[in-house]
């Protein structure tokens, strides 16, 4: 009886120690290799809610995060002679930025943007194809970089573009670019790609797509994650030409996620924003955190780099 006692106390001791050395193990691991990342395209034609953007991928602990529909000191706004969105996001916890310019937009900038609590370096934004055969192209240029609220000749030159008749609706298509850069966390470095491509042409997206895809493919970096409003719209077999060499978090393990939440006529799908990586990384978990704050759902993943 002694003896089975025995057996059964030392049975117990390294049954609980298995449980906390696996419990510590699991613990460490967020410190080392695990990353949480978003793609949020925060909606830029509306003022005032940058700040409370940024505190909500604070309250989520996030990492790093891609940034589409970015003013940059623009005169977007009415009310403000410059507004930069980036200047309200918070700087003590997303310490590194970087601006990727698309268009010069209201006599400043308009692009996509990415923030991390790590040293970024290595940073390039790089031009897509977009309408470089448009005959609209040098009007449509020229209508964004002298838009101004205060002035009426420009709001209308403006508006005209989108009317049925009116060039962003007979070709014209708005100047893309995406954004490569290299973040250093504990030693690891992990490139980053944020992105933006075009809603205006299936065809086009492809293009833009497999540009991205070739850069991704070609990088000697043992990392690759993609943050993406894909504006892939139509079909979600758009995005089917990444699959072969990484991971969707939307449209993967876990389902697709609806991320668009207004309503477009012209939308046959709302899980457009994505987070694509290398498949040396885990996703371990994926969701769409609802909010009023912008028109798209901020997509949130956790990451094991492995």
């Amino acid at each position: 009886m002694k003896k089975t006692k025995k057996f059964c106390a030392t049975a117990l001791l390294f049954s609980t120690f298995s449980v906390v050395f696996y419990v510590l193990l699991v613990q460490s691991q967020p410190v080392e290799n695990t990353l949480v990342v978003a793609t949020y395209n925060i909606d830029g034609k509306v003022y005032g809610r940058a700040a409370e953007q940024s505190r909500l991928l604070e309250n989520l602990n996030v990492d790093l995060v891609g940034l589409q529909e970015v003013n940059h000191h623009n005169r977007r706004f009415k009310q403000l002679k410059s507004y930069d969105a980036l200047e309200y996001f918070n700087k003590e916890y997303f310490k590194h930025q970087f601006f990727g310019e698309m268009s010069i937009f209201a006599h400043g900038g308009w692009g996509i943007a990415l923030l991390s609590r790590y040293k970024i370096s290595n940073t390039k934004n790089i031009y897509l194809v977009s309408d470089e055969t448009s005959v609209y192209k040098d009007e449509v240029n020229q209508i964004f970089a002298n838009y101004d609220p205060n002035n009426a000749e420009s709001v209308r030159a403006f508006d005209s573009l989108y009317e049925p008749d009116g060039p962003m609706h007979n070709g014209a298509v708005a100047p893309k670019s995406y954004i490569h850069a290299v973040v250093n966390k504990n030693g690891m470095n992990i490139d980053v790609y944020v992105a933006h491509p075009s809603f205006e042409s299936m065809a086009l997206r492809q293009q833009q797509f497999k540009t991205i895809l070739e850069d991704m493919d070609n990088c000697n970096g043992k990392y690759k994650i993609l943050l993406a409003d894909t504006n892939a719209d139509q079909d979600t077999h758009e995005l089917d030409i990444f699959r072969a060499n990484y991971r969707l978090a939307n449209g993967g393990e876990y389902g697709w996620i609806e991320t668009f939440h207004d309503k477009d006529p012209m939308m046959k799908v709302l899980s457009i924003d994505n987070i694509i990586v290398s498949k040396n990384i885990e996703i371990s978990d994926v969701k769409a955190i609802q909010s009023t704050l912008s028109d798209h759902y901020p997509l949130v993943a956790t990451l094991i780099l492995k």
